[in-house]
């Protein structure tokens, strides 16, 4: 999607040239050119999460008694949790389309580890999400004391998602209700995370297992009432002027005291050096002198090095020959 072209028409007369393009293409002649066909497609190279649609789906032919279905015809399937991402939720009483198994949690230990089930559905098993209501003025939480705001519609009616830095710590001094708002997940060292729009100082993520503190969250800011839109947005505009005002007074402050470190050394350096160390004006003359003359030997012995020198040593004779 971010590299699609903006000219839908074009596209969509491209896609049209291709897929006659394909069809006038005579059928695949072996199992093994079935694999990843954009027309074709045979049961056993459907993948885990994938599955034909509608069950009854009658074959357009066979290859050595395998049937072949059409590409058209699989879909992909999720689980509950994943559907959700997309703001959506499987109907009540459907039935699982397809049961895989499960990814096994490997930080558990190995006597605790068992095989688990994972129940898939497709997108015909689904509805658009509900946002749970608002009861008695207080927001909705899910089992973790959050909120899953994937997509802007899953925000629950009354309320506003407000992505502004620092609102968290400003409800609670008001004494506002507000609801952390899951707006993802992140891998990170082989577990998964919710990405949590909250304050930098009172950042949690919960994990599937146990709670742990982390650092690297969105800090966006959290659901809320719209009746206390307004005054938190005030609120957080005065929060967020004293917070520029504090930054610059730390910065002046930290290079106030950096000038003052430094100019002390050098005041230190300097009482020192006059009590403690004796300039020998003769000494330096002499030094200066055996420099210079170090300087001369030097520039000698590289511009004798510098040219080529045919030296013959001939065994048994006392001198070398040029």
């Amino acid at each position: 999607q971010i590299y699609r072209s903006k000219n839908r028409k074009r596209e969509r007369i491209e896609d049209v040239e291709i897929h006659n393009e394909l069809l006038s293409k005579p059928t695949p002649a072996t199992i093994a050119e079935y694999k990843n066909h954009p027309l074709y497609v045979l049961k056993k190279d459907i993948l885990k999460y994938e599955a034909i649609y509608p069950e009854d789906q009658a074959p357009i032919g066979q290859i050595r008694g395998i049937d072949i279905y059409p590409r058209s015809s699989v879909f992909h399937l999720d689980g509950a949790l994943n559907w959700m991402k997309h703001a959506r939720m499987v109907k009540a009483g459907e039935k699982p389309y397809k049961v895989v198994k499960g990814r096994i949690n490997h930080r558990a230990a190995s006597q605790l580890k068992e095989s688990r089930s994972l129940e898939l559905y497709g997108y015909w098993q689904t509805e658009p999400y509900v946002p749970p209501k608002v009861v008695n003025g207080r927001i909705p939480r899910n089992e973790f004391g959050n909120l899953y705001v994937y997509k802007s519609s899953m925000v629950p009616e009354g309320c506003v998602h407000l992505q502004l830095s620092g609102l968290a710590a400003i409800c609670r001094q008001l004494d506002i209700d507000c609801v952390p708002a899951v707006v993802g997940w992140e891998f990170h060292k082989g577990g998964n995370h919710p990405m949590l729009v909250l304050d930098k100082y009172f950042s949690i993520f919960f994990l599937t297992i146990r709670k742990i503190k982390c650092d690297f969250c969105s800090i966006d800011g959290c659901v809320i009432l719209k009746k206390h839109e307004r005054i938190l947005r005030e609120a957080w505009k005065e929060f967020y002027e004293k917070k520029q005002v504090a930054a610059k007074k730390r910065l002046k402050e930290r290079a106030l005291k950096n000038w003052r470190r430094l100019v002390k050394g050098m005041l230190t350096m300097k009482k020192v050096r006059a009590k403690f160390l004796v300039v020998d004006h003769r000494s330096m003359q002499v030094d200066e002198k055996l420099e210079k003359k170090e300087d001369e030997v030097t520039a000698v012995d590289d511009t004798a090095l510098s040219w080529p020198q045919t030296i013959f040593n001939f065994p048994g004779a006392s001198s070398s020959y040029h």
